[in-house]
């Protein structure tokens, strides 16, 4: 259950249709039909999508001074305390 709200708690909310550009359909239905060809179930889908993410929150970014965010984020915590 906890895996479905936070599922829901991070979809992207696109324009109200009659604004939207058509562009977005077509990235959205690419998507749609590589996860169909990629994952066996709908469990296999969200399994494959945690992996992601944690592999997203592990790697070291260059942006981020080639530190994982989980890290860089720590580091900026401790800074700040240490300034405040």
């Amino acid at each position: 259950m906890h895996e479905v709200h936070k599922a829901q708690s991070s979809v992207t909310t696109l324009p109200p249709r009659s604004c939207a550009k058509s562009i977005y359909n077509a990235f959205i239905e690419s998507f749609n039909g590589r996860v169909r060809q990629e994952c066996l179930s709908l469990e296999d889908a969200r399994e494959k999508v945690e992996e992601r993410q944690e592999y997203n929150h592990e790697r070291p970014h260059s942006a981020l001074s080639q530190q994982a965010p989980a890290r860089f984020a720590m580091t900026q915590k401790a800074g700040a305390m240490a300034a405040g």
